[in-house]
Formats: structure tokens, C-alpha cells, sequence
């Protein structure tokens, strides 16, 4: 993907035609210049030339091209460099991170990421949409932080949904199980421990991909020559917030997996133990007249004699009827069937 170039001047923003443009208009002190573009797959030599246009220090270029860096806010000398992340669910049930650099320096904000689109395009519309509430820079770097702590709360939110309605389904089993009726067990269907493990894996992504950048706004770092005002710390504190609320709902989220995960495997360990009892006690029953037959049937100084007839066979089935019945008196009444 080529970068793309915006401009707002006093007409708004609109698309500028080619970046040398854009490199010829960010020197203008009313002009705002907004450049992005997909670094996966573009020449390192070209994002090189590019920062060089900018300024931009060639570390904080290395770390955008590298796309496994940690959340940062970090000064360099005349810009910021702001890193952070897209999460996308890929065929393997995983969040995927996408990493999105932002430079922001005194009039414009150059977005290297890669792709990040879904962050990127909502930010650029954000932007847009402003009009004249975006007269600075910084106001560009609270766009691009604000709408990717959007996008992981969106995230944290739908598995919290998701955690709360395989948290019902267990306690509807559960309850079910619990009333002792030999077919409640079966009324409902245990959440998939494979989803609840692939949840938990996606809230510990959520939680190094998303969380971390809480430290940088609450230090929020400026760069030489950069002005502070109150209106925009007003901003960058509720986006500051929003983290906050965002690693409250995803410990809540991991906490719960926790809990559904332990009751199921709980529950399951109870119905593995009741059907060894059902098994252990068919098997005494079967194994009384087992026991019986096998008794005769080595020793025939035992088998009723003669004299009685056929009542001695009549006599022997009585006996293991009898036994039979015992046992299964005997473990009725001890629940274990």
C-alpha cells in the first residue's frame, strides 16, 4: 500500500495528491498533514526516506518496523512516538496483533502500520468528522489512542458477553445435576473447555496488547517544544480511564473463565465418579450369581442332591436371585444407584 496523504488547512481536511505535497505543506505552521500507510511488505528504504523527511529519529523508525513492539508513548527529539495495537480474531480462535506507529510532531502525524486498517480508518474518519475541534497535532495523537482503546474494549466487552453466557449454560447444568434426578444431568450441554481456554488465551493477549499503554498516558511524555493545555489533558485522562475500566473488565473476565472453567471440570469429575459407583455396583451384582455358578460348577459334592429334582436347579437360580437382589437393595439405599 502507497501512503496516503490528508491536509486540513481553513477549508477542512481533504486528500492531497502525491506526498511530495504533503511533505511541501508540513511546513506550513497552519497546516495539519496526515500520512499512512501499510509498512508489510513496502521497502525499509523507502519508510527510511520518509522519516529522514520528517525528522524522525531513526530508532523510533526501527522499533515501527519491527511489528512485535510492547504499547509505548515515548519522546523523541521534535515528535512522540506512539505504538499500539489492533487485535483480530484469526482461524485459529487467537487475537492477532496488528501493530500500528504513530509519529506526532509539531503539525502532522505519519500512521506506519501493519495492517492495522480497521484502527487506522476509523481514526482517519474520527479526525475528519471532528472539523474545527482538531487544530493541533496532539489532538491527531488522542484520535489515533482513543479509537485503538475503542477497538479493545469492543474486544474485551464481546468476550465478557461471551464468558457471562457459557457461565449461565454451566450454572444451568450445574443446578440440573445438583437436584439428584438421574436425567437432569443431561438437560442442558457443559460449555467447551477448548472455547474457555482459547477465551483465556485471548484475554492474556488483550491484557499485554492492550493494558500496558495505561503507564505511558499517565505519564504522557512531550517532545521539545510541545505546549500542554488543559482541555487536552482533560481528553487524554478520560482515555487514561478507559484503560482502566478496560483491565477491570478483562481481570473480571479472566477471573469468571476461572470459575466456569473449575466448575465444569468440577461437575464432570462428579459424573465420572457416579457412573464408577454404577459401575462397581452392576458389577457386585453380576458377580454374585457369577460367583455361585462358578461354585457349583467346580464342585459337585455341593449341588443339591438328587433326591430333590428339578427344585435343586429351581433352588440355585432362587439363591442368585436372592443375592442379586441384595446387592442392588444394598447399594440402592447407598445412593450408588
Amino acid at each position: 500500500m502507497r501512503p496516503m496523504a490528508l491536509c486540513r488547512t481553513a477549508d477542512g481536511w481533504s486528500l492531497v495528491d502525491g506526498l511530495d505535497e504533503a511533505l511541501r505543506l508540513r511546513h506550513d505552521p497552519d497546516t495539519l498533514v496526515w500520512i499512512e500507510s501499510d509498512v508489510t511488505g513496502l521497502p525499509e528504504a523507502e519508510m527510511r526516506k520518509l522519516g529522514q523527511e520528517f525528522q524522525i529519529d531513526p530508532l523510533a523508525i526501527e522499533d515501527a518496523l519491527s511489528p512485535r513492539q510492547r504499547p509505548k508513548l515515548e519522546a523523541y527529539p521534535g515528535h512522540l512516538l506512539l505504538v499500539v495495537h489492533q487485535l483480530d480474531e484469526d482461524e485459529d480462535d487467537q487475537l492477532l496483533p496488528r501493530q500500528l506507529a504513530a509519529f506526532i510532531g509539531r503539525g502532522f502525524v505519519v500512521l506506519l502500520h501493519h495492517g492495522a486498517d480497521r484502527v487506522v480508518g476509523e481514526a482517519r474518519r474520527r479526525v475528519e468528522s471532528a472539523g474545527d475541534e482538531v487544530t493541533s497535532s496532539d489532538r491527531l495523537l488522542h484520535a489515533v489512542v482513543d479509537t485503538a482503546v475503542d477497538d479493545d474494549e469492543s474486544i474485551a466487552t464481546r468476550i465478557a458477553q461471551e464468558v457471562e453466557v457459557m457461565e449461565d449454560e454451566a450454572l444451568t447444568v450445574a443446578r440440573a445435576g445438583d437436584r439428584r434426578d438421574g436425567r437432569s444431568s443431561r438437560r442442558g450441554r457443559w460449555p467447551s473447555q477448548y472455547r474457555l481456554y482459547t477465551l483465556k488465551q485471548q484475554i492474556t493477549t488483550l491484557r499485554r496488547y492492550a493494558l500496558p499503554i495505561a503507564s505511558a498516558l499517565e505519564r504522557r511524555p512531550t517532545y521539545e517544544g510541545q505546549e500542554r493545555d488543559d482541555t487536552l489533558d482533560r481528553l487524554f485522562r478520560d482515555v487514561h480511564d478507559h484503560v482502566v475500566r478496560l483491565g477491570a473488565e478483562v481481570r473480571s473476565s479472566d477471573d469468571l473463565t476461572d470459575g466456569v472453567l473449575e466448575l465444569v471440570r468440577s461437575f464432570q469429575a462428579d459424573e465420572l465418579n457416579e457412573t464408577n459407583r454404577k459401575l462397581t455396583a452392576w458389577a457386585a451384582i453380576i458377580a454374585g450369581p457369577a460367583l455361585i455358578v462358578g461354585l457349583y460348577g467346580t464342585n459337585y459334592g455341593l449341588l443339591p442332591p438328587r433326591s430333590v429334582g428339578q427344585w435343586g436347579f429351581a433352588l440355585v437360580l432362587l439363591l442368585m436371585a436372592t443375592t442379586s437382589g441384595l446387592l442392588f437393595g444394598f447399594f440402592r439405599r447407598r445412593g450408588w444407584l
